[in-house]
């Protein structure tokens, strides 16, 4: 999942690069239909990579939890989750909440309502923010993983020794 999500992440940030770049060269080299939909793709994928990457550290949190609470792991390591959590969740709803906004500036822009800069600050502030946002989660997803790992392990180890020795299954629900 973790390789998974840098690709993607990188497609996204070529994809606003391209877009960025392209609204620099409308209307003479390509048209405003390209850039608009080069801009929403990479701002719905943008989007889409920072919702799977809070969803990708909801599952593994709710695995160490759920060890946590079951005494198979340490409540350090859950804190330490949850203190991922707490660092990383504003930083993705702030990428994401900028994403947002940028196609409703260039909108505005083109309606008249609005003077071009706006959208050219917030379409370089989208590319940093969601660069930035998944150059944290890096970092944070190979600790978490290490921790899911561990969490998922004792896990199913108490389920294997609860299923030899005939005693009831855990509840994790």
């Amino acid at each position: 999942m973790i390789t998974f999500l840098n690709g993607f992440g990188a497609l996204v940030g070529v994809t606003l690069l391209l877009a960025i770049g392209g609204g620099y060269l409308t209307p003479g080299v390509i048209d405003l239909n390209t850039h608009v939909l080069i801009g929403l793709v990479g701002a719905l994928g943008g989007i889409l990579c920072l919702s799977l990457v809070m969803f990708y550290f909801i599952g593994t949190g709710s695995v160490a939890k759920k060890a946590a609470i079951a005494s198979l792991l340490s409540p350090e390591e859950y804190r330490r989750t949850r203190k991922m959590k707490g660092v990383l969740f504003p930083i993705l709803m702030g990428g994401v909440a900028v994403l947002m906004v940028t196609p409703m500036l260039g909108a505005g822009y083109h309606a008249g309502k609005m003077e071009l800069t706006w959208h050219h600050a917030m379409a370089w502030l989208s590319l940093v923010a969601t660069l930035g946002a998944l150059w944290k989660a890096r970092g944070m997803m190979t600790e978490n993983r290490v921790i899911f790992d561990k969490s998922l392990t004792a896990v199913n180890e108490e389920a294997e020794r609860r299923q030899q020795t005939g005693e009831e299954p855990m509840d994790l629900n």
